[in-house]
């Protein structure tokens, strides 16, 4: 999108130079400027893209570890309940010994 196609021929005409100081050379450095910033802030949009894709990567990696930990804490906690009731059938058991002697 230049301005010269969205208005017609005026705004690249040889007047143009005089809206920056009148000196064609001060127009040309303002053009290698703005060739610069355009080339800036496409690196800069490349770099944020990444970013964000590392972002998503972690976030997706955090979210499984997150996954794999509540799994971790319920097989923790299951085994802890097997022993639990391991524990209560051992003494159930010797209990009930104990009344037959």
């Amino acid at each position: 999108g230049s301005p010269c196609r969205l208005h017609g021929p005026a705004p690249c005409s040889p007047r143009s130079p005089t809206l920056f100081g009148g000196s064609p050379g001060g127009y040309l450095l303002l053009q290698q400027q703005l060739q610069d910033a355009r080339q800036q802030s496409i690196a800069l949009e490349a770099e944020v893209a990444w970013l964000k894709a590392q972002h998503q990567q972690a976030a997706h990696s955090q979210h499984q570890q997150q996954q794999l930990m509540s799994l971790q804490a319920a097989e923790l906690q299951r085994q802890q309940q097997l022993v639990q009731q391991h524990k209560q059938e051992q003494e159930r058991a010797w209990q009930q010994q104990q009344q037959q002697q």
